[in-house]
C-alpha cells in the first residue's frame, strides 16, 4: 500500500469515527433529556393524582401562629411548640394520619389543591392561602356586637312555654335552677297556670363572678367570667336591675370560644375603650389567611 493511500484511508477512518461520536453524543443527549422530562412528569404532583400528605395549618392570632388543624399526632400533642387556636379540637391518637385526596377533584380548599401541585414525594412546602382560596370571606351578618357593661332585670315574667324554652324545664313554684347563659341562680316565685304566667327571680349576688357562654362539657375550654357590679330589686317599676361587666381584655380577641346552646362562636374585637366586643358565629377560618406546612408522603 502506498503512503498516500494509507494517509487517505486514515483520514477517512478518523472522519468516520468522529461522525459516529457526534451521533452517539446526540443520541445520548436526546436520551438524557427524555429521561429527565419523564422523571419530572411522574414524580411531581399534578392534576388527577391521588396523593397522601401530612400537614398542619396555622392562622395568625395576636401575632402568634396558632395551629387550627393537623394530621400529625405529635403536633396535636405539643402545645408548647405548636400553640393551638381556641377552636382547635383534640381527637384520639388513631384519628391522626396522612390525608389522602385526588388533586383537582374539589376534595379540599382551592388554595391547598393548587399549592401542592408541582411538589415531589418527600418534599415539604409552606403554602399561604388567602381567604378567597380558603374558607371565604366573613359573613358580617353572623357577627353580633355586644356591650361589655350590661344590665338584666331581677324579676322576670314570662309564659309557661317561654320559661320552658329558656330553661328546658317545666316551671314549679320554688324551683331553683341555673340561668343557661349567665349561670347565676334562678328561683321560680310563682306559676299561674290559669293565666299562663310565670314569675322568676334572677338571684345574682353582688360582687360574685359567674362564667358565661360556657359549654356544658367542662372538658371544653370556653366562656369567660362576668362580675356582678350591683343588684337593686326596687327600681325599674318593680323589675329591679342587675348591673354586670364582662371580664375580658383585648388580648382575649380570637382566643376564647363560647356557646349559645349548641352554637359555637369566637370572641372577637374586644375594645375596652369603646366598651364593645363581638361574637363571631362564622366558621372561625372564614376571613382569615391560612398557612399550611405540607409534606407529600406519596403520589399514586
Amino acid at each position: 500500500m502506498r503512503l498516500k493511500d494509507l494517509k487517505n484511508d486514515t483520514m477517512a477512518i478518523s472522519k468516520t469515527i468522529l461522525a459516529l461520536l457526534i451521533i452517539v453524543l446526540l443520541l445520548a443527549s436526546t436520551s438524557t433529556a427524555y429521561v429527565i422530562v419523564f422523571d419530572n412528569d411522574s414524580s411531581t404532583v399534578g392534576n388527577g393524582d391521588s396523593i397522601t400528605v401530612n400537614y398542619y395549618g396555622t392562622v395568625n392570632i395576636q401575632g402568634v401562629e396558632k395551629v387550627f388543624d393537623t394530621s400529625m399526632w405529635e403536633v396535636a400533642l405539643d402545645n408548647e411548640t405548636y400553640p393551638k387556636t381556641a377552636w382547635f379540637t383534640m381527637r384520639s391518637q388513631s384519628a391522626y394520619s396522612g390525608f389522602t385526596f385526588t388533586v383537582g377533584r374539589g376534595q379540599t380548599i382551592t388554595g391547598f389543591d393548587l399549592g401542592v401541585r408541582g411538589m415531589k414525594e418527600g418534599q415539604t412546602k409552606v403554602i399561604v392561602i388567602p381567604p378567597e382560596q380558603g374558607y371565604g370571606l366573613m359573613d358580617l351578618s353572623k357577627v353580633k356586637s355586644f356591650d361589655l357593661h350590661q344590665t338584666a332585670p331581677v324579676f322576670v315574667e314570662t309564659t309557661i312555654s317561654g320559661f320552658n324554652s329558656t330553661f328546658g324545664s317545666i316551671p314549679v313554684t320554688g324551683l331553683t335552677l341555673t340561668h343557661p347563659t349567665y349561670k347565676w341562680p334562678v328561683t321560680v316565685l310563682n306559676v299561674d297556670s290559669g293565666n299562663d304566667r310565670v314569675l322568676y327571680q334572677n338571684a345574682a349576688v353582688q360582687g360574685s363572678e359567674y362564667k358565661v357562654y360556657a359549654n356544658n362539657n367542662p372538658a371544653i375550654s370556653s366562656g369567660w367570667n362576668i362580675r356582678i357590679d350591683s343588684v337593686d330589686s326596687t327600681v325599674n317599676n318593680g323589675e329591679g336591675l342587675i348591673e354586670f361587666t364582662h371580664l375580658v381584655t383585648e388580648e382575649d380577641s380570637w382566643n376564647i370560644r363560647g356557646y349559645t346552646g349548641n352554637n359555637m362562636f369566637v370572641l372577637i374585637d374586644v375594645d375596652l375603650e369603646t366598651g364593645k366586643a363581638a361574637m363571631n358565629y362564622n366558621s372561625p377560618l372564614m376571613g382569615l389567611t391560612l398557612t399550611f406546612h405540607v409534606t407529600v408522603e406519596k403520589i399514586k
